[in-house]
């Protein structure tokens, strides 16, 4: 059986708060150029790993990540 939060589709308030807190603007605006919308439209489980990959490894990895597979 999954965890709770991936029951859950809609990102919560608290999660897109602490993304948007932890990596600035700059970085949503970046995915949001990349993929054509903001943190906003991500699922929970999708922000959260998102926010885990981040804070493991930081924000210029998680770039280089999409950049390397085309995005």
């Amino acid at each position: 059986m999954g965890k709770p939060h991936s029951a859950r589709l809609a990102i919560t308030k608290p999660t897109l708060g602490q993304l948007r807190k932890s990596f600035g603007r700059d970085f949503e605006a970046w995915w949001q150029e990349q993929f054509g919308y903001d943190f906003s439209k991500l699922t929970e489980s999708e922000a959260r790993y998102i926010n885990k990959q981040i804070t493991r490894s930081g924000v210029d990895a998680v770039r280089g990540l999409f950049n390397n597979i085309g995005y």
